[in-house]
């Protein structure tokens, strides 16, 4: 383990890379998340590449140029396969640490871990003291070798090493400037989002281990963990238990210490019950294509109204044989109605600026030559930031599993644009799954 890197505290920004591609061809796919902890002990915020900025875009990926801040820059001279950038002075306040994991996900069936990717390597850059202009690499660490090697017959039988994660490193604000202290923990988890524990207790070890007096340590020792906690997190393309897909994070208990001689040991963890009931969440938001001058005007093109989105929730039994569906027209199934369908607020109107009552003669200010002054013009108000990645709800959906038809083994969300005009036109479709067994505020 390298010792602790100390960015330069005047930087404007420092960048963290992660590499795990040997070529273009190179199929392995990895996760680079950070999340970051008030000085409060909870999770702030979080990015990854599905959600490509976090506290109004201080922290971006390279994913989307588009949120990044004025000034933002690549890492000069280098490829990155994933990078988290970072502008400290645009950071909110309350963030104190930044932790940077590595995931790769869980694929039913097939090997998929860190130690299948072709490399692993994790890079720190920032500017140099006298060369601003350029965020350049600073040091270099080789995860590749701190990964289990393979199971010898994990291609052939599906089976991973179980290092589906790594907390790679803690990046703290530690007065003047901020410090990067690998960490360097594996995990059977496949997601940041289950490792939020696991996070805090890498929080923790800078305060044991490297003797910093961080305010996030202290709240996370006066709250204690919260073993089943999970942050919100967003899956593509990819095929989940209902356990997974509900949100449920079953925690793999610590070693137990043996207990003394005649005293109980502690019992392990209560392992959560499968969900009973499920709530979907589904929501899309579009956008106005902009008008190129010059260039004629397809039907539909800068008008969002030519988007007329549905969806449809399509049940299918083992045969791949349609059940039932359930959509906005057709609301009620077996186990299964659709509930609140929300509409998009409509914009406030602007109130009419009031007349200004004139002003009596000679109460212009006059200038040094002795005519008046023009009349102080105010610029109007800034309008607020919009927010690409806000979840805009449409409608929701409960499904009641046990109500469900015996024969069902599988459901597809199906969003479709009925307008003619395709997706291009929609900015995002998204859907979220809460676990609500115990009642409607369940867990995402």
């Amino acid at each position: 383990m390298s010792p602790p890197l100390v960015l330069p505290f005047r930087g404007e920004q420092f960048s963290f890379t992660l590499n795990y591609k040997e070529s273009s061809q190179d199929q392995s796919s990895v996760d680079f998340s950070a999340v970051v902890i008030g000085r409060d002990g909870k999770v702030l915020d979080v990015i990854n590449k599905h959600k490509p900025s976090a506290l109004d875009s201080a922290i971006v990926t390279s994913h989307d140029r588009d949120v990044w801040l004025d000034g933002t820059s690549e890492v000069f001279g280098t490829f990155a396969d994933e990078a988290i950038h970072v502008r400290p002075k645009r950071l909110d306040p309350t963030a104190e640490v930044i932790v940077l994991v590595a995931s790769v996900p869980y694929i039913p069936g097939q090997a998929s871990d860190l130690s299948m990717t072709s490399k692993l390597e994790f890079i720190v850059s920032y500017p140099d003291e006298e060369e601003h202009s350029h965020v350049k690499n600073h040091r270099t660490t080789d995860l590749k070798s701190l990964v289990s090697q393979p199971h010898p017959l994990g291609p052939l039988l599906g089976l991973g090493n179980g290092q589906q994660s790594m907390i790679i490193a803690v990046a703290y604000s530690d007065q003047p400037g901020w410090t990067v202290r690998e960490d360097l923990s594996t995990f059977n988890y496949d997601s940041y989002a289950h490792l939020i524990p696991e996070v805090k207790r890498a929080v923790l070890r800078v305060k044991a281990d490297a003797h910093v007096d961080l305010d996030a340590a202290r709240s996370i020792e006066e709250a204690g963990l919260d073993e089943f906690e999970m942050a919100t997190y967003t899956r593509k393309c990819e095929d989940h238990d209902l356990i997974h897909a509900a949100g449920l994070r079953i925690p793999v208990p610590p070693p137990a210490e043996p207990a003394a001689e005649g005293a109980e040991a502690a019992p392990p963890p209560a392992v959560p019950a499968p969900p009973t009931k499920l709530r979907l969440d589904i929501g899309w938001s579009t956008w106005k294509k902009p008008k190129v001058e010059g260039e004629e005007e397809e039907e539909g093109d800068g008008d969002p109204e030519a988007t007329e989105l549905d969806f449809a929730l399509i049940f299918y039994n083992l045969a791949g044989e349609e059940i039932q569906q359930v959509s906005s027209g057709s609301t009620e199934a077996d186990g299964v109605k659709v509930g609140r369908e929300y509409e998009d607020p409509e914009p406030e109107e602007e109130p009419e600026p009031e007349d200004e009552e004139p002003e009596e003669a000679g109460a212009e200010e006059e200038g040094e030559d002795g005519e008046p002054k023009p009349p102080v013009v105010k610029p109007p108000p800034l309008e607020p930031k919009e927010d690409p990645y806000a979840f805009t709800l449409k409608h929701t959906v409960f499904l009641n599993l046990a109500e469900l038809p015996k024969d069902i083994r599988s459901a597809v969300l199906v969003v479709s644009n009925y307008a003619g005009a395709g997706f291009q036109h929609v900015r995002h479709v998204r859907v979220k799954v809460y676990n609500i067994s115990n009642g409607e505020d369940g867990i995402e």
